[in-house]
């Protein structure tokens, strides 16, 4: 489960916030492995933090949607 977290790099001024989610995205991941709940735990807590960081990088508080058609059409 290491290399399939191993691509998950985060850009050096997010925020912790995201770094946060993700982090715990990945430990998520990690123990998937040996109990599958936690797979579905952190593909949504790891929604979250994309949610966060749209909305941090277009400066707006619209619904996740919304923020990835606006991120693709940018």
């Amino acid at each position: 489960m290491d290399a399939v977290v191993a691509g998950l790099v985060l850009p050096g001024d997010a925020s912790m916030y995201v770094m946060s989610a993700m982090e715990t995205s990945r430990e998520l991941i990690r123990h998937s492995y040996d109990r599958y709940e936690f797979a579905t735990v952190a593909v949504t807590r790891s929604l979250l933090a994309l949610e966060h960081v749209l909305a941090e990088r277009l400066v707006t508080n619209e619904p996740l949607q919304d923020l990835i058609e606006r991120a693709a059409d940018a």
